[in-house]
């Protein structure tokens, strides 16, 4: 059997929403919208700080200008302007969904 040990940032969806509001000026945030889950899902991704392709960008775009929940990005979206920032690590993350 093999066996990687890796590190994983895991969060609370709650926590991840109230840190990228913040981050992109208190526009309301859903990593569960964003993903289409639901209660007791957890959402991986792993994100390294990146520019953005034209269709992501596109998306951060449409959420930043409307200022609506309803259009929150995946994850993987916001997060590499954060890790730009220096605001949050690079890396994989597990973000824990429940309400």
């Amino acid at each position: 059997m093999k066996i990687r040990t890796k590190i994983v940032h895991e969060v609370d969806e709650r926590d991840f929403n109230e840190a990228v509001s913040e981050f992109y000026d208190g526009i309301p945030y859903s990593a569960c919208l964003a993903v289409e889950g639901d209660n007791g899902d957890s959402h991986s991704v792993t994100a390294d700080g990146g520019e953005l392709d034209g269709y992501d960008a596109s998306k951060l775009k449409r959420w930043r200008e409307t200022g609506r929940e309803g259009y929150s990005p995946e994850p993987g979206v916001v997060l590499p302007e954060m890790i730009r920032a220096g605001v949050v690590p690079a890396g994989q993350y597990l973000i824990d969904i429940s309400w």
